[in-house]
């Protein structure tokens, strides 16, 4: 039945994108990339120098370092802003039992000074609130993590999880102290997820990762409200690359996104440039209508408006555990009163993309 459900724009033409530059071997294992106006910075994995380096994009050599003071990379993965500060995610989790997770800030405007050669850091400690279990299971966790981005006063983690290919969605505070990080959703993205990247100008974020054969394949999540990335417009496409473990991703335009790979026995370390607007380009304007709740709260029957064929669905918890799936016929009517009461989320499988709208059912 997992074909069911399978988004219909992984069956769609894949992306293909440019090659931009072959890294040099110091920069063999990137793990997280910001493109800003003034210049492209990288961080590397776990075991690298505690340091972002700026690049040249046509060439990949290294054209600055910034040396993060009185920190180790345990396992950076991912590198973000929110136009005020600078992001060093050192999340990394691949046997799912690190305590010392954090995430480093320092003011972007240091960045501007070319003779700032190091920086001062204020370090924000998490934990999974939801996590009970600390037993290592190397490459067999839900609670690894690569991508991040930061808006508003929050940051948000979208987990790589090796247990059942989901990611999902947790949110924290962008301030220095310790914190619990908050389960705000799940995609199924059927793959592991693997770097994030939020477009400051239309607010689309794009998910880099590959499935479990290294085919590379990326989420445009957009036309959300309230940080409920998943409850909105969610579209996918293969890339057109051979098996290969894509990284970090960034947008180089409101229309377009650079990514990166390791280094791997077939060559060196890479960065890619692609277009990415899954949605046919509508920017600013009023999206064709589509389902909608008739409905919310819910009393026992969710009734979804809007439907123009039959359309698959399930329901889902906000872990992402399917309760209910079958086919929304004429009515558009889901009974719900074996569920108890609680918030979840109904996906649809729609010609063009997939769906999910989140409810309340209060019996």
């Amino acid at each position: 039945m997992l074909a069911l459900f399978l988004p219909p724009a992984l069956a769609a033409q894949p992306l293909v994108p440019t090659l931009l530059n072959s890294f040099p071997d110091e920069l063999n294992e990137v793990s997280g990339m910001l493109v800003l106006p003034e210049a492209t910075w990288v961080v590397l994995d776990s075991g690298n120098p505690s340091a972002l380096y700026s690049i040249e994009p046509g060439t990949g050599n290294v054209l600055r370092t910034v040396t993060l003071e009185g920190v180790i990379n345990t396992d950076w993965e991912e590198i973000t802003t929110d136009g005020t500060w600078v992001y060093i995610a050192d999340v990394g989790n691949n046997a799912g039992a690190r305590t010392d997770l954090r995430i480093h800030r320092f003011p972007r405007s240091l960045l501007l000074d070319v003779a700032v050669m190091s920086v001062p850091v204020e370090t924000i400690r998490f934990t999974y609130s939801d996590q009970v279990d600390l037993t290592p299971a190397f490459d067999a966790t839900a609670w690894d993590c690569e991508a991040l981005v930061a808006t508003g006063d929050s940051l948000f983690l979208f987990t790589k999880n090796w247990v059942d290919l989901t990611t999902h969605l947790y949110a924290l505070p962008a301030t220095p102290g310790e914190h619990q990080a908050m389960p705000r959703g799940v995609l199924d993205a059927q793959g592991l997820v693997t770097g994030a990247a939020l477009d400051p100008v239309h607010g689309t974020i794009a998910l880099i990762g590959h499935d479990p054969d290294e085919l590379p394949f990326v989420w445009q999540l957009s036309g959300y409200a309230d940080h409920a990335f998943f409850s909105a417009t969610t579209l996918t496409r293969r890339i057109a690359l051979p098996a290969t473990q894509v990284e970090a991703i960034a947008w180089s335009a409101p229309d377009t996104v650079r990514f990166t790979c390791e280094r791997n026995t077939t060559g060196a370390a890479r960065m890619w440039e692609m277009p990415l607007d899954l949605d046919m380009g509508v920017r600013g304007a009023e999206r064709p209508a589509g389902p909608s709740l008739h409905n919310n709260p819910v009393e026992n029957t969710l009734v979804v408006d809007h439907l123009v064929h039959p359309t698959a669905y399930r329901i889902m918890d906000v872990r992402g555990h399917t309760l209910k799936k079958g086919t929304l016929g004429d009515g558009g009517a889901v009974d719900l009163s074996d569920l108890p009461m609680g918030t979840y989320v109904i996906e649809m499988v729609l010609r063009d993309r997939v769906q999910r709208l989140s409810f309340l059912h209060t019996r």
